[in-house]
C-alpha cells in the first residue's frame, strides 16, 4: 500500500516524539493503533458486503462451470473425431472385403492380408480407442483367462 521503509518510520517515530512528547506518546500510539484498527474492519466489512451483494462467489463459480464445460466439449469434439476415423476406416476396410468377395475366387487370403500395414499414427488411435473402450465398459484382464477357459471346456448342451 505504501511504500515505507525503516528509515521513514523511525524519522516520523522521532517528529512524533518531538511533537506529542514522551508523556503523552504511549497514549497517542494506542489511539493510532485503535482507529487503524477499527478503519480495516469496516473496510473488511464493507468489502465482504459489496460481494455478496454483487454475487462474486456466484460468479466465481460460474466461470469455473463454464472452464469444466468448455474442457468436457472440447474432449466430446475429440473423442468424435477419433470415433468418425475408426468409422470411416471400417467402412474402408468392409468395402474392401466386398470387392474381394466379387472377385473371382483364387487362393485364399484372409481379409487383412489385402490391406497395407497400419501407420503408427492409426495403430495408435486404435490403441487408444482400446484403451477408452476397457474404460468405459470396465473390460479387465481377466477376460482373456475366461476365454481360454471357455474355449477348454466342453460345449454346452441345450
Amino acid at each position: 500500500m505504501f511504500d515505507m521503509g525503516f528509515a521513514e518510520l523511525l524519522v516520523i517515530a522521532v517528529i512524533g516524539l518531538l511533537v506529542i512528547g514522551p508523556k503523552r506518546m504511549p497514549e497517542a500510539i494506542r489511539v493510532l493503533g485503535y482507529w487503524l484498527g477499527k478503519l480495516r474492519r469496516s473496510v473488511h466489512s464493507a468489502r465482504q458486503e459489496m460481494e455478496r451483494e454483487f454475487g462474486l462467489d456466484e460468479i466465481r463459480r460460474d466461470l469455473h462451470n463454464e472452464a469444466l464445460l468448455s474442457r468436457l466439449e472440447n474432449e466430446r469434439k475429440q473423442i468424435e473425431q477419433s470415433l468418425d476415423s475408426v468409422d470411416s476406416k471400417l467402412k474402408a476396410t468392409a468395402e474392401n472385403d466386398t470387392d474381394s468377395n466379387s472377385k473371382p475366387a483364387g487362393p485364399s487370403k484372409t481379409p487383412m492380408a489385402d490391406r497395407p500395414p497400419l501407420t503408427s499414427e492409426e495403430e495408435q488411435e486404435l490403441l487408444q480407442a482400446f484403451d477408452d473402450f476397457e474404460e468405459e465398459f470396465g473390460v479387465d484382464e481377466d477376460l482373456d483367462s475366461t476365454l481360454e477357459t471357455d474355449a477348454n471346456s466342453p460345449p454346452r448342451q441345450g
